[in-house]
């Protein structure tokens, strides 16, 4: 008896036309593409050493040798490829941000953890990316670093002129340990392909993907930015469960279409 055709179900659901329920990010980890990168990488590639010249023996030639040069290529580019350099800058400028992004402005986060999520911007790190937070006793959103692509940005806006952002709070703050990711969803698969390379299968459990560590300084400098915010959304009719409510699209609503 044939067997019935089974339903193949995507690993990123599409939870409406064009809005994906997992970012970039999460969807390459969970396809498991990062371990098979990470053994690609590991695999010693040998290649045979290309000769110039060789001498071979034959009946003819001076001394019955002779010697015989490697052959070029067949086919060669029209135009020469130029590979790219390296840049030369010492400092590389931060990402220009939009008009619309602006300190203090209620922002829609729409990828990562919290997408869907309403924050409040605080200013531009270095990096380009953008200083946000819940605060966190109102949505559970603590301070992080937001890629300005992936937020939109409101009409609503508040008064953070006042607000003292601590000096420590720098791209440093955010960067996780150096562990390598690893994770047992794909282990089975990962084994695999190394018997496939023929590598050697360490007998070590895998260690979980790399986290981040909460410390107390992050937790201090955390309730510094929030007990100077908090005063300051009270003010404000309906801003906290505006805050604490996500964002969702209903049926026949439009991103394009609507007025943040």
């Amino acid at each position: 008896m044939p067997r019935a055709p089974t339903k193949r179900v995507s690993r990123n659901p599409i939870l409406r036309q064009g809005v994906e329920k997992y970012g970039r990010s999460e969807a390459y980890h969970r396809k498991g593409l990062w371990a098979l990168a990470e053994v690609r990488k590991n695999a010693k590639k040998t290649k045979p050493e290309k000769k110039v010249t060789e001498r071979k023996t034959v009946p003819f030639g001076k001394n019955g040798s002779r010697v015989i040069r490697a052959k070029l290529a067949r086919n060669f580019s029209a135009e020469p490829v130029k590979k790219q350099k390296p840049s030369i800058r010492a400092k590389h400028r931060a990402q220009k941000l939009r008009a619309s992004l602006k300190p203090g402005t209620i922002l829609i986060l729409i990828a990562g953890r919290y997408r869907g999520r309403r924050v409040v911007f605080l200013k531009q790190m270095p990096s380009g990316t953008l200083l946000i937070t819940g605060p966190f006793k109102f949505n559970g959103i603590p301070l992080r670093r937001v890629n300005p692509a992936y937020a939109i940005a409101t009409s609503t806006k508040i008064d953070i002129s006042q607000v003292k952002i601590n000096e420590k709070i720098t791209d440093n703050l955010f960067k996780r340990n150096k562990s390598k990711r690893k994770s047992t969803i794909f282990k089975a698969r990962k084994v695999k392909l190394m018997k496939k390379l023929k590598q050697k299968i360490p007998k070590k459990k895998e260690s979980l993907r790399r986290k981040f560590q909460l410390t107390k300084k992050f937790k201090e400098l955390q309730k510094s930015v929030d007990t100077q915010l908090l005063p300051i959304i009270r003010k404000v009719p309906s801003l906290i469960d505006y805050l604490r409510a996500p964002f969702t699209l209903r049926k026949g609503q439009f991103p394009h279409l609507l007025k943040f």
